[in-house]
């Protein structure tokens, strides 16, 4: 087992390289008004010693009504640098592993 994981992800719409120690979680969350409602976003990733976690979590409201969706990846540590991005940058392979959405509109209407 590594003592470190290190992988790229997106934040805010740029490259960002997280480091995690083995046993450490790290949590990122933004939350902005939007010319129709709110959106928010929540990310948290946690490092077994043997592949990343990745628990992720969107929610928002605008003129249709409310919107949420998260779940969870993960990524055994020999392939989180394997997909290659924008200017040289290599991505872990995520395997979703949970996910879901809720249409809090379509609920009220019955689907």
């Amino acid at each position: 087992m590594k003592k470190q994981a290190r992988f790229w992800t997106y934040i805010n719409g740029a490259p960002v390289m997280i480091k995690l120690a083995q046993g450490q979680t790290l949590q990122w969350s933004e939350r902005h008004a939007t010319d129709e409602g709110w959106s928010s976003e929540a990310m948290a990733w946690s490092f077994d010693g043997e592949g990343v976690t990745c628990e992720y979590f969107n929610d928002g409201c605008d003129c249709d009504g409310r919107l949420s969706s998260g779940g969870e990846d993960y990524c055994a540590l020999d392939m989180l640098r394997t997909v290659p991005g924008l200017g040289g940058v290599i991505f872990p392979a995520w395997n979703c592993t949970d996910d879901y959405r809720r249409d809090y509109q379509a609920e009220a209407a019955g689907y």
